[in-house]
């Protein structure tokens, strides 16, 4: 076995170099027996029988059995015989350029990658040659002369630009994913179906599969008929996911609705829409302060016997610093898009009602002066006046009729009623005769006209 192995040649590791002087030592064996007329097959397959279980260790005890193939060693034979029977050409030459990318070379590349125009790879890559070659700075590489002083300061400076230092085939490995690709060259769009979703298709639900519950705060500032008052008004909304049908709901005061009275709201849609007959009814809450109670949810389901399962949703966590309390918690929509969208169009119908306070505080008319419940409204605007004015009016029992400015409670949920009725029986249809309901099928074959 030949032992002047040349120490500069590029050996990736000890056990590297004990491998290239035991397949060197294996070639020339199988040189002379193809002196004595064998095959150079069978030469390798005699090879490998003879050499089979050898071990290589290297001088730091790390230990490796040599691993031999007959199709292998005649890769190997005639590597070596095409190198010169050097044993230069048996070493795992190791690739001068990087195998992998610089933090900001690598986000240059996957920025070039989504911009306009660049949805071939081959397009940005080679705009990055281009810039290479140009003296340009690249992220992560700098100029190319810059590059050059960095890793090659023992050899002058070249003329013109060398080689990009990096390989096509290590740029390719670092390629964004084809959704990325997508997103930054085509748009949004173009890019939703390679990314992963979740596809709520409501049109397929049996009819009382899906009862989705949820509180609103509704934008309106009305006077309370029992405390004289102003007060925000706060709307429990049940919904039945497959036709969109708002069977029942509860209005109170803030800070007025209780866990009870969602239990009402459910005893009440159930009464109208029933259960569903040979599947399971589920009722999708959001896990909250105002919500249906663990107790009530436990009964129901055992009550049922299985056939209703009661869901609740996750809640997103406020911020939290250091040193302070959390925020509160936020409630999770995911899952109540039925009704978020509803909710919208709610306070869109109410919007003819005076005492309109806005969606926020921010946005709330500063003639309205509210504070919030529980406080007194600012002096000289419409809540405080409203205020005032309910005090007098009880003063004289009622006998006169003062216009507050603002509406009852009871007026409001008269409104509520008739926008939750429109949106019952409409089906935004503009055709003639086409625009409400005014029958529906009770059972198969049984109508009945749509109470007002």
């Amino acid at each position: 076995m030949s032992q002047n192995l040349d120490t500069s040649l590029p050996l990736s590791s000890e056990l590297a170099r004990k491998k290239a002087l035991a397949l060197e030592s294996i070639c020339r064996e199988m040189a002379l027996a193809m002196e004595g007329g064998a095959t150079v097959r069978a030469a390798a397959q005699e090879a490998c029988t003879r050499n089979a279980g050898l071990v290589l260790e290297a001088g730091n005890g790390a230990a490796k059995e040599l691993p031999l193939s007959e199709d292998g060693l005649v890769r190997h034979y005639y590597r070596w015989l095409n190198g010169g029977r050097s044993i230069s050409a048996l070493v795992p030459k190791k690739n001068s350029r990087a195998s992998k990318l610089d933090g900001e070379l690598l986000v240059e590349l996957r920025r070039r990658c989504t911009l306009p125009g660049m949805a071939n790879a081959s397009v940005a890559i080679k705009t990055l040659v281009q810039d290479w070659k140009r003296g340009d700075f690249i992220p992560g590489l700098g100029t190319w002369r810059n590059w050059w002083l960095a890793h090659r300061k023992d050899f002058p400076l070249p003329a013109a630009a060398p080689d990009f230092p990096v390989s096509k085939r290590t740029l390719y490995n670092y390629l964004p994913s084809p959704a990325a690709k997508e997103w930054g060259t085509k748009g949004l769009s173009a890019a939703r179906p390679l990314l992963p979703f979740i596809s709520r298709d409501y049109g397929s639900l049996r009819p009382s599969e899906l009862f989705i519950f949820d509180d609103v705060r509704l934008d309106v500032l009305a006077i309370d008929d029992l405390t004289r008052k102003p007060t925000e008004m706060v709307c429990y909304i049940s919904i039945e996911g497959g036709c969109r049908l708002i069977p029942a709901f509860i209005m109170r005061p803030a800070n007025a609705m209780l866990k009870t009275d969602v239990d009402l709201l459910v005893v009440r849609t159930l009464k109208m829409c029933g259960i569903g007959r040979g599947y399971q009814t589920h009722l999708y809450f959001e896990r909250g302060t105002l919500t249906m109670s663990d107790v009530a949810a436990e009964v129901l389901e055992k009550v049922s016997e299985g056939r209703i399962k009661v869901h609740f949703t996750s809640m997103n966590s406020g911020r939290s610093f250091v040193g302070a309390h959390r925020d509160e918690g936020k409630g999770h929509w995911m899952g109540k898009a039925v009704l978020e969208s509803f909710m919208r169009s709610l306070h869109l119908s109410l919007m003819f009602l005076p005492g309109q306070r806005g969606n926020n505080y921010s946005n709330q008319p500063e003639s309205l002066g509210w504070v919030g419940q529980g406080q007194l409204p600012k002096p000289g605007t419409m809540a405080r006046e409203a205020e005032t004015l309910s005090d007098i009016q009880l003063a004289f029992s009622d006998r006169i009729k003062l216009n507050f400015g603002l509406c009852w409670v009871s007026e409001v949920r008269t409104a509520l009623r008739s926008a939750l009725k429109l949106h019952n029986t409409s089906r935004e249809h503009q055709y003639q005769g086409f625009s409400s309901i005014t029958e529906t099928e009770t059972a198969p074959g049984v109508w009945k006209d749509v109470v007002a």
